[in-house]
């Protein structure tokens, strides 16, 4: 490390007095070398000096030239960049590099003839958003660049960053708008090409919107009263309605059994068994991130009632509490999400005529059993507005919560048949009523 202080001091030194002294022994590759160590670390104006140095040696050193162009491009030192862009296509000629410098020549005609606007004072949310971007945290990054456009309508930079990060979370509908008044403010021929990219990938109606909202921008109308869904750090509250369906073969083994005593005794014999309920859901929300929701749902399953012609009556009900995730694949009015969650059962069982013959309770008039329980789920919600998203989803419970019923303190099975077992597993659709506090 001390080795490296002391040659950068030594090429700064040289650097200074270059064009009056010869003496100094460090080659173009010398100070390409040091150059290239003050570009790595993001040093751009500095790392200029050193690939001037090194031209200024060896005006033929592509590498410097090349590296010297990057520099500039990145300060956006543009007519500079062209310059070096052009004397590396003179030297070593490439279509690539070709192709490059077409678009950098196409943006400097375009900025020349209409100068973006720049903060009269530096932006802290600007500065934030860029930050993680920079980290590809694109997310993050929305709602800063977000206020940023707020607190400084004109300029163009934070609608550049605020629609390329949309982009990345494939938010096409919301990232055409800002790259769309980010042109406007700052006309720019790739810009524009990115956002008709965008717009073609939207049904008509959603181009419609997008255009009033730029056409809102041009009119000086402050842009961000549309909704910008999907918020991160938003609290919300789901109702959830749900058909859960289920085979419980612990009631098919009682009504298959009664049925083979009721035929060796040569009587007739029917049995109602509950095959799905509907269970009702209140789940409280919060949005990590515009992608990741996580949620605490409290369910209430009023599961059915067992019966039959003998008088055997058994009723079951279920109470859950557990933690749901959400990704939602990308945002905008239409939200299609994955999820999955793991919830703890409370199940009881009442037998209002307590005579019965079988029974998981024995002659008690209730018994208890829990467990714990899986999800899987897909959906997608539609947001009506900024506030409100209706869902409609489906999915798969896992809910096998054994056969170790408890009634009056006492476990009432020893036996290890698997048919005995109290499981709610079952596939189940429902609709979701969202309410969302931004």
């Amino acid at each position: 490390m001390k080795k490296n202080i002391i040659f950068s001091a030594l090429l700064i030194i040289s650097c200074g007095f270059l064009s009056s002294s010869k003496a100094f022994a460090y080659s173009s590759a010398d100070y390409y070398k040091a150059g290239l160590q003050l570009y790595t670390a993001k040093n751009y104006s500095q790392a200029v000096r050193y690939f001037g140095a090194a031209i200024q040696l060896d005006p033929n050193n592509t590498a410097a030239l090349q590296a010297r162009g990057n520099c500039n491009y990145v300060l956006g030192n543009y007519p500079d960049a062209l310059s070096d862009y052009q004397k590396v296509q003179a030297i070593s000629p490439s279509d690539g590099l070709a192709q490059f410098i077409s678009k950098i020549q196409a943006k400097i005609n375009s900025t020349s003839a209409a100068p973006a606007p720049e903060p009269s004072t530096p932006n802290p949310y600007f500065t934030q958003g860029v930050s993680y971007f920079q980290q590809r945290q694109y997310a993050q990054a929305i709602p800063y660049f977000q206020q940023a456009t707020h607190q400084d309508p004109g300029n163009y930079k934070p609608y550049y960053y605020l629609g390329f990060s949309q982009m990345m979370m494939r938010d096409s509908k919301d990232a055409a708008v800002a790259l769309g008044i980010c042109n406007l403010r700052h006309p720019d021929p790739s810009i524009e090409a990115y956002d008709n990219k965008l717009k073609a990938s939207l049904s008509s109606d959603d181009v419609q919107w997008v255009n009033d909202q730029i056409a809102m921008a041009a009119n000086q109308t402050s842009y961000g009263n549309s909704p910008q869904y999907a918020d991160p750090n938003t609290f919300g509250i789901r109702l959830e309605p749900t058909l859960q369906t289920f085979s419980i073969p612990l009631l098919n083994t009682f009504e298959q059994e009664d049925q083979t005593d009721a035929q060796n005794a040569n009587t007739s014999f029917t049995a109602s068994v509950p095959t799905g309920g509907l269970e009702l859901t209140l789940e409280p929300t919060f949005r990590i991130t515009s992608n990741i929701e996580v949620g605490f749902p409290i369910s209430y399953d009023s599961v059915g009632t067992y019966s039959d012609t003998e008088g055997v009556t058994f009723s079951f009900t279920d109470i859950s509490f557990g933690l749901d995730g959400r990704y939602f694949i990308f945002t905008g009015d239409i939200q299609p999400f994955i999820g999955a969650g793991i919830a703890y059962h409370m199940s009881s069982e009442s037998t209002p005529n307590a005579s019965g013959s079988s029974g998981s309770g024995g002659s008690s008039n209730s018994a208890s059993i829990s467990g714990i329980g899986e999800q899987v789920q897909l959906g997608a919600d539609w947001h009506l507005d900024k506030m409100f998203a209706l869902s409609l989803y489906g999915g798969f419970s896992f809910a096998n919560l054994g056969q170790n019923w408890t009634a009056n303190g006492q476990s009432s099975s020893s036996t290890t048949n698997n048919a005995l077992n109290y499981d709610l597993s079952g596939p189940f659709v429902g609709l979701q009523i969202g309410v969302f506090f931004h």
